[in-house]
Order: structure tokens, then C-alpha cells, then sequence
């Protein structure tokens, strides 16, 4: 029974501004941007539960948040249900808290299924997907993993079956024709890493593209691309500096027809100038340069080099009696040139490529980390343990503070710039801490602290064990980040 003197409700339309909100058990009304921009487009739709005061005003019981962000909006007025006269003394206030209680804490959101149906709904009424995700005020990479499941019977049985997001499950549909995609995106689901594995599947996607393109010079002169190094027991192709002539000559690529040969591109990451794209060794970048300082006399600084594609041209055998080729002998024998055996040679070659497809799982790894932390630290209050994390990397680990990247970093976690006073620069998260509330200002302290570590954690740390790093990555698996395998390997490395 609720204490409320009955009267007739009614529904009235009532100026937001005069609504009386003083009395609600939610501590922050958490009005996101989302919301904001809904009730400003839309208005408010579900309408505001009031009592009326002694003095004849009206006193909110259930949608604070409504009508705050009414307010914000400066809706002239609101749809308000008076459900009867406010009662006093202590059962009244009884009454009040369980109820906003139980009007908060029993709401259900939509399951992900639900949330396809509408978006697909949307779409077959002509809704185009620009406009669904503006209406709905959700991303437009959500929308059109929506559509995707919607015209993918399977993705849409997974969805209906799993807990799966729309995101996770339209991977699924973007994979149906690469059984091996599949099976590694069904094995990164069994462990609890489907994040990573698709962003790996999506990398080696992108990878496959560009390999192609690097060879395109190549298959114009009539040699196959491969898209996968073939192993070294193929006999379907052979690597051409494993076979010799019938005068005992080492194999040669440019006296062989191409229509025998197939060419697999090498790939590793390398640097290139900026303003020209001419290739520079890792050696020739000065690391330690200050952001805004100058490098050593004959290095480069790090801000005028950028990341690139190295490719190099392994070519095999695809038909030995056609070429007239065969192996230099079956036992293994050493060749001049290096002086250890094919086998010798392949497990050397063996380890090189570990370490190539170790650093692309840790670049993959990076990306999904990276997106993670956007939105994690788009929180109203810091996480707790996030105090003792801070004091920690400060008591232990200030070094790393004010070190190279840590600005830029910092604004691609919160989506800032830099502001530009004279001759320097300050990363956007000073106007961000001038208007933060106490809660949001904490988190922003742990967002300085995490780029710190962020900016000097890199692809050398899944072989070298660093302590920075494994507290860090420790850290975000203690919040609820998922560590992708290279990940514990970093922090598992040398233990």
C-alpha cells in the first residue's frame, strides 16, 4: 500500500524548470551525452511521476533524470502523471525510497536481439543507416553490424543464441567464407578473447590486401601470388634456394619461366620519412628526443618518421620436372653461401617469422587495448584501486610521466587536441580538468597515468620483460580488460 492520499490522477504538461527534485536516493543523475541528446530531439516521451505538495507544486518521484535533462534542453514543458497528494512523516518517506528503489532497479534495457529488430525495422520502413544512427543515438559501426546480421541467417542464429554483441556477431558473418577465420574466432570465444581474435582476423585481412598489391608488379611479369608462406615439407612449392639445376647451380628466379614460379611477399614493419616515404633503418631514429626537442646530429626525430610496410619477394618452385630443377640433395646437406643445412636454415627462418607474427598480434592486441580504454575512460568516477595504481606508478615509476607520446596519447584515449599557447603545446585534457566535477577530475588523473604507461609499452616487451608493462597489464585485467594472449605473454615473460 503506498503513502500517497488519493486523489483523481491526471496528466498535465508542466514547465520542467518548476518541478521540485529534491528528493531522490540517486547520488549523480549521470546525464550522458546520449540522453541529453535524445530528450533534445525527441522530448521527453515516458511521462515524469509527480505528487502535488501542500503549497500546490509538483514534487518528482519517478524521471529526475527526465526532467534534468528537460531543463538542460529548455523544453517549455513536459508530460507530467500526478498520481495523487504527497503524504508526510516517516512511512511517506519509507514509501518514496523504495519505490524510486524499485523503478530504477527492476528496469530491464534491451537485449541485444531487441535491439537488431529495431534497427532492422527501422531500415526496411527506408530509414537510411546515417539517420537510424542519428534517431537512435547509438554509432553507425553498430548499425551496420545490425544490418549485416540482419541479412546473415547464421550471425543471426549466433545472436539469438549467444550473449554475444551485434559488433562480436557480425564478425561472424564478415568471416563466413575463411573456415580458418572462423575456427580462430570460435577458439577466441571458447577463451575469452573474441575481441582480440577479430581484430587479428581483421589485421591479417588488410595484411592479405596489401601483400597482394606489393606482388601486382610481379604477377604482371606472370609469377603466382601466394597469400600463405607454404610450409617447408610442400612439395607443391619449394623454396627456390633449396633447388639447383641440372649443372648443380644454385636456382635462380631470373632464368627460370615465371609460369613455374609462385612469389610469397615477406612482410615486416619498418620506418619511412614522413615527407618523402624514403625507408630509414630503426637505428637511424633518435627514440629519446624530447617531444618538442631536437634529435642527435645525423638522427632523425621520431615525429618526422612514420610506420610502414617493408615487403621482400620469396620465391618457390611450383612445378620442379617443368623447371628442371630439384633439391641440392635429401640429407640436408650445408650450402656455400651460409654453411648450415636447409633444415638449419628453415628453423633460423622459423624463429624470424615467430617474431614477425608476435609483433602483428601485439600491434592487433594494441588496437583492441587502445579502443577499450576510449571508452572505459569515458566514466564518471575513477574505478576503485584506480588511488593506489596512481600512487604506485608515481612513487615507483615517475620516469615514465612526462615521456615521449604521452600527450598524443592522452588525447587519442580522451579525443582531444592540443592547445597551442606561444611556442608550446598542452594536451586538450587541461580544459577537460577545468570544468570536471570531482569524480570525473579523478578519472582523468588515472587517464594521465595510464597513457604514461601506454606510450612507452611497445612490441619489445612480449621478449623482454618489463615491469612497467606487467603492472600496467595487470592493472586493466584487475578493471576488467581481457589480456590477449601475447599480452599475458609479455607478462609472463622471463618467470
Amino acid at each position: 500500500m503506498t503513502n500517497i492520499e488519493v486523489a483523481t490522477a491526471q496528466l498535465v504538461h508542466a514547465d520542467p524548470a518548476t518541478l521540485l527534485t529534491d528528493r531522490n536516493n540517486r547520488r549523480e543523475l549521470r546525464l550522458d551525452a546520449q540522453f541529453l541528446a535524445s530528450i533534445a530531439e525527441s522530448g521527453v516521451l515516458v511521462p515524469i511521476v509527480a505528487v502535488r505538495t501542500a503549497d500546490d507544486t509538483l514534487r518528482v518521484r519517478m524521471g529526475h533524470r527526465r526532467t534534468a535533462a528537460a531543463v538542460t534542453a529548455k523544453l517549455a514543458t513536459v508530460p507530467v502523471y500526478v498520481v495523487g497528494n504527497e503524504a508526510t512523516g516517516d512511512d511517506a518517506e519509507i514509501d518514496r525510497l523504495i519505490s524510486q528503489w524499485s523503478e530504477n532497479e527492476h528496469r530491464t534495457g534491451y537485449i541485444e536481439a531487441e535491439r537488431l529488430d529495431n534497427i532492422e525495422q527501422l531500415s526496411l520502413l527506408g530509414v537510411s543507416a546515417d539517420q537510424i544512427a542519428k534517431r537512435m543515438k547509438i554509432e553507425r559501426p553498430t548499425v551496420d553490424a545490425a544490418l549485416t546480421i540482419a541479412n546473415n541467417t547464421a550471425a543471426r542464429d549466433r545472436l539469438e543464441n549467444t550473449s554475444l554483441t551485434l559488433d562480436q556477431a557480425a564478425a561472424f558473418a564478415e568471416f563466413e567464407d575463411d573456415t580458418d577465420a572462423l575456427d580462430r574466432l570460435e577458439n577466441g570465444l571458447r577463451f575469452g578473447r573474441l575481441d582480440h581474435e577479430i581484430q587479428r582476423q581483421r589485421d591479417a585481412k588488410e595484411l592479405s590486401a596489401k601483400r597482394a598489391a606489393a606482388a601486382q608488379p610481379l604477377i604482371e611479369l606472370g609469377f603466382r601470388n601466394l597469400d600463405r608462406r607454404p610450409n617447408y615439407g610442400d612439395t607443391t612449392a619449394v623454396r627456390l634456394d633449396y633447388l639447383i639445376d641440372a649443372a648443380g647451380d644454385a636456382a635462380n628466379d631470373e632464368t627460370i619461366d615465371p609460369a613455374h614460379l609462385a612469389v610469397f611477399m615477406e612482410h615486416s614493419d619498418g620506418y619511412a620519412i614522413i615527407e618523402t616515404g624514403e625507408p630509414v633503418d630503426e637505428d637511424a631514429i633518435d627514440f629519446e628526443a624530447d617531444e618538442d626537442g631536437e634529435p642527435e646530429d645525423g638522427l632523425h626525430h621520431p615525429r618526422a618518421i612514420a610506420n610502414t610496410d617493408l615487403w621482400e619477394p620469396v620465391y618457390y618452385c611450383t612445378d620442379l620436372a617443368a623447371a628442371q630443377l630439384h633439391r641440392r640433395d635429401g640429407r640436408g646437406n650445408t650450402t656455400a653461401a651460409t654453411g648450415e643445412t636447409n633444415e638449419q636454415r628453415e628453423k633460423r627462418l622459423a624463429a624470424h617469422r615467430q617474431v614477425i607474427d608476435n609483433n602483428k598480434a601485439w600491434n592487433s592486441a594494441e588496437t583492441v587495448r587502445l579502443q577499450w580504454l576510449t571508452t572505459y575512460l569515458a566514466r564518471k568516477t575513477a574505478p576503485k584501486g584506480s588511488a593506489a595504481f596512481v600512487a604506485d606508478t608515481l612513487a615507483h615509476r615517475r620516469g615514465i610521466i612526462g615521456g615521449f607520446k604521452v600527450g598524443r596519447t592522452i588525447n587519442a584515449l580522451l579525443g582531444t587536441e592540443d592547445t597551442v599557447e606561444g611556442y608550446r603545446s598542452t594536451p586538450g585534457i587541461a580544459a577537460l580538468i577545468a570544468k570536471a566535477t570531482e569524480g570525473r577530475a579523478q578519472v582523468l588523473v588515472l587517464a594521465e597515468i595510464l597513457a604514461a604507461h601506454e606510450a612507452v609499452t611497445g612490441k619489445h616487451v612480449w621478449r623482454n620483460r618489463d615491469e612497467n608493462t606487467v603492472a600496467y597489464l595487470r592493472y586493466l585485467e584487475s578493471i576488467g580488460y581481457s589480456l590477449s594472449e601475447i599480452e599475458t605473454t609479455a607478462c609472463t615473460v622471463g618467470h
